[in-house]
């Protein structure tokens, strides 16, 4: 028993002593099972003796110890050798992570416990880093201390060169061994700079330094940390500019014993800054010259970021805005104009289109001054075509206005001075032809055959004056840009037949013979037909005045060129021809071939100039080939459809089209799928909104609607629908409501239909008043009034008839022409005279001249209009003045009624249809019955 005490005394000391040792212990017996370890190992590994001992050591962990190279150790190596010292294991362990153990392995004879194996580990993870760390640091110095792009030197204390890298060798063009021992690195630097760098640090510092190397290391030995420039000198004498950084080196006891100079080539970065320095220069001279030019514009010029805030200005815009640029700059463009939201909106246009030009607005200064301006505008980007804001340059409009009201002050002028001479020149011809016409008749009808031959030369010459007369005042209005186009859809081939009746006897007169050559497809045509046939009589006649003895032909056809039909008519004649000189000139205004042919032929050089103008203004125009001696061909090219509808009003009206024919469906012809027109109702007008609501309550009243978007939209669709009853607005963009019903009361087959005109403006009378019923213009064409008049004749004659005239000649020929019909006529001589007249009896018809004194035409009509009991009778307006379009639509007055947006209600509206519908059926049934 004591024996076995002492035993286990034995082991408990042992135990103590293995628990001292700091590095972890494992006691394995041989089958590498756990036996007991140290306190060190528990405490290392954090695991207990229960987790430890008795266990296989590759189970320790949950199998975190089963490590290849533990394996190798334990179970290659130990067995063959008692001793094992030294053996690294480098493993990721449970709870520490990663270490670096060092393992050392002994055998040991344990009396009756056998043999046991004693593992020793010590953890050597911190040495291992500090070693690598150590080996990279020295990697790094070195690779650092022989690089070829750092100059390093290094001296003893007294500066004398003792280590030369190859970065030094490669810089200088020096070896190590010309410089080591042998110069400082004041020897290979500028010297001027050593000295100014000793003059300067001795200022700073407030002590002498020598100039020579303490100047370059003089703050290093003071522990000052000391970067400069300085120029060294290369072995061949070269110079290059160097950063320099000097570091001092000490012993461990502080003590200076030499300093390290690391140098860089600065030239690179010099000639970057050199470069870099005139790049600036450059730019700033651009910029300079960019702001000379900006502030010697004569307009005022502004910038603005996209937002529309401005971004810079030049003096003009100061000016203009009687700001400062410092003011105006970060202010909303906008701000300085008497219509922000038209600015806001211009700014808007340009960043949407890229460019605006010609866009006006006024400007408004400090003190209340404005200024009438107009905008050109772009954008402008960055390189990268990023978008920076808009350029825009205004220019002081205010004298062209001005002087643009002047011009448009003289064209009125001019036009009332035409208008004047128009009517002042046609009332004596009317006198001349009218008498010249009643005499011819009463030369016939007394058989004075004497007489006849020089009557008809006084009218053919006052129809030549005429005719000369028409064609000034022609021109003058197309070069003023009032020439209007009267557009209708017309036979081709039968105006032919007329054109060549009325020339045929002018191409006889000298000898000529006239020749029709018409393609079988003309079919009709849509052109101001007065203009085409005017064109064509100019050519044939200008044909028959130089063509003796010869034949004039005119051809037409027509022809698909780009897409759309086109008619061409040609006129060829073999008379005297034109040189390439005399074409040159032929189209100008009162000019012809040459003086010679002017002498000859006679002529005004009115006709070839007007034709070609009428030709242009509806889209065509006129050639010519000649050969002289030969002939001449002269070409008129028009469009089939003539068209003088702005493009926003073209989309209008196909868009309108384009609806119907889908509400309809298929794609054949449009007029052919809508219904009858027995309950068809047309609503024109712009608004979206009102036309949505006209149509929702009239078709829920059984009639059958259809809408157009604008003007010409709707007189095709009124065209082609023949409704019975059309409402109208007044304010529309593209064609007002006016000029829509002037066109409407033009149109022989529309003129019936009752239209009701939707309107916002309080302005009845100016659709009600002005009721003409006709017109015809002087000197006065006898078969066109015997015309009008026919239309008039009352069922028991002799009717009244009210003749309302200034001229004493034209009172006397008409009173004859009407008498002579079978009229009882009352005249006076002006329009207040005419109403006395009235009040004392009621006429049939009223015969009216325009301008008179004391009380004009339009007055009359007017004072006519307003007289319920006189309403009813009809008008026909015989004048000399040329008629605008406005004056015939004021004239016109077939309007049925006027309607409010704004103050009629809808069964208001309703009941007005129905009455129209009805009003307009009835009539329609006693036309049928008649």
């Amino acid at each position: 028993m004591k024996r076995k005490a002492m035993v286990e005394d034995i082991e408990t000391y042992a135990q103590d002593i293995v628990d001292t040792v700091r590095e972890p212990l494992l006691m394995l017996d041989t089958t590498l099972r756990v036996r007991s370890a140290n306190r060190a190992f528990y405490q290392t590994f954090q695991v207990s003796s229960e987790e430890t001992e008795n266990r296989l050591i590759y189970e320790l962990g949950n199998g975190q110890w089963d490590i290849p190279a533990l394996r190798t150790l334990l179970e290659d190596i130990i067995p063959t050798s008692s001793v094992f010292n030294d053996f690294e294991l480098e493993h990721t362990f449970p709870i520490i992570g990663r270490r670096v153990m060092l393992l050392n392995a002994r055998k040991l004879e344990a009396g009756h416990h056998g043999e046991l194996l004693v593992l020793a580990m010590e953890d050597v993870t911190a040495r291992k880093r500090a070693e690598e760390a150590l080996l990279k640091a020295g990697a790094l110095q070195s690779a650092i201390f022989n690089s070829a792009n750092f100059s390093s030197i290094a001296t003893d204390a007294k500066g004398v060169i003792q280590i030369f890298n190859v970065g030094a060798e490669r810089m200088l063009g020096y070896t190590a061994a010309e410089v080591m021992n042998k110069i400082t690195p004041a020897d290979i630097s500028d010297p001027q700079e050593v000295i100014t760098r000793a003059k300067a640090l001795s200022a700073e510092l407030g002590t002498r330094i020598t100039p020579g190397f303490e100047a370059l290391v003089f703050k290093a030995s003071r522990g000052i940390e000391d970067i400069y420039e300085l120029t060294y000198i290369r072995k061949d004498e070269s110079r290059f500019p160097a950063i320099v950084s000097v570091t001092a080196l000490r012993d461990e006891q502080g003590e200076i014993i030499g300093y390290l100079l690391i140098g860089t080539d600065n030239t690179a970065r010099k000639q970057i800054e050199a470069e870099r320095m005139v790049l600036d220069q450059r730019v700033r001279d651009q910029q300079f010259y960019t702001r000379s030019l900006i502030e010697s514009n004569i307009d005022a010029l502004i910038t603005t970021d996209p937002r529309g805030i401005i971004t810079d200005v030049n003096k003009q815009m100061e000016a203009l805005t009687g700001c400062t640029r410092d003011e105006l700059i970060g202010a909303p463009f906008k701000d300085y104009f008497t219509d922000p939201e038209r600015a806001e909106a211009g700014i808007k246009l340009v960043l949407g289109e890229s460019k605006v030009t010609d866009y006006e607005l006024t400007a408004r200064a400090r003190d209340g001054k404005e200024t009438v301006v107009s905008y050109n505008a772009t954008t402008f980007h960055d390189r990268d075509r990023k978008l920076q804001g808009v350029f825009a340059a205004a220019r002081d409009v205010t004298e062209r206005k001005r002087y643009e009201e002047s011009l448009q002050q003289a064209n009125r002028a001019k036009s009332v001075f035409l208008a004047n001479m128009s009517h002042e020149l046609r009332t004596p011809l009317n006198a001349i032809m009218g008498y010249s016409e009643m005499l011819q008749e009463e030369a016939i009808e007394r058989k004075l055959d004497g007489f006849g031959a020089d009557l008809e030369k006084i009218n053919a010459a006052g129809r030549h004056l005429l005719a000369l007369i028409n064609d000034i005042l022609d021109l003058s209005k197309i070069e003023a840009g009032k020439m209007e186009l009267f557009l209708e859809s017309f036979d081709v081939a039968k105006m032919i037949d007329e054109v060549a009746s009325t020339i045929r006897p002018t191409v006889e007169k000298n000898a000529n013979t006239l020749h029709i050559e018409r393609a079988a497809d003309l079919g009709a045509m849509h052109a101001d037909q007065i203009k085409v046939r005017q064109g064509l009589f100019n050519l044939l006649s200008n044909a028959a005045k130089f063509t003796h003895d010869g034949s004039i032909t005119l051809e037409a056809e027509r022809q698909l060129m780009e897409g759309s039909n086109w008619i061409v008519f040609r006129v060829t004649d073999t008379g005297i021809g034109l040189s390439p000189e005399q074409i040159v000139k032929l189209f100008q205004d009162f000019t012809q071939a040459d003086a010679s042919t002017t002498r000859k032929f006679g002529g005004t050089g009115l006709g070839l100039a007007l034709t070609r103008r009428f030709c242009q203004i509806m889209g065509g125009d006129v050639t010519v080939h000649s050969v002289p001696g030969e002939g001449s061909i002269f070409t008129i090219k028009l469009p089939a459809i003539v068209s003088d509808i702005r493009p926003e009003a073209v989309a209008e009206t196909v868009t309108a089209e384009a609806v119907i024919a889908s509400r309809d469906g298929g794609d054949g012809d449009v007029a052919e799928q809508f219904p009858a027109n027995a309950s068809c109702v047309l609503v024109i007008d712009d608004d979206p909104v009102q036309r949505d609501l006209m149509q929702r309550f009239l078709s829920k009243e059984g009639f059958y609607v259809q809408t157009a978007a604008g003007g010409e939209a709707g007189l095709r669709l009124a065209r082609q629908l023949r409704p019975v009853a059309i409402t109208l607005d007044v304010l529309m963009p593209d064609m007002d409501g006016w000029n829509v019903l002037s066109e409407l009361k033009s149109d022989a087959a529309l003129r019936e239909i009752p239209v009701i005109m939707v309107t916002m403006l309080d302005d009845p009378e100016r659709g009600f008043a002005m009721g003409a019923a006709d017109y015809a213009t002087k000197p006065v064409d006898r078969q066109r009034l015997s015309q009008i008049l026919k239309k008039y004749t009352c069922p028991h004659p002799p009717c009244p008839v009210l003749m309302v005239e200034d001229d004493p000649a034209t009172r006397a020929i008409t009173r004859k022409i009407l008498e002579k019909e079978g009229w009882k006529v009352t005249d006076a001589e002006n329009g207040r005279h005419a109403l006395e007249c009235m009040e004392r009896e009621l006429p049939s018809l009223i015969l009216l001249d325009l301008m008179m004194p004391e009380m004009d035409g339009f007055e009359f009509a007017n004072r006519v209009r307003q007289r319920p009991e006189w309403r009813l009778i009809p008008i026909v307006v015989v004048t000399a003045k040329d008629l605008s379009a406005e004056e015939r639509r004021l004239l016109n007055g077939s309007v049925e009624m006027i309607l409010s947006k704004a103050g009629d209600s809808r069964e208001e509206l309703l009941e007005q249809v129905r009455d129209l519908v009805a009003r307009f059926t009835a009539r329609q049934k006693g036309k049928e019955h008649a």
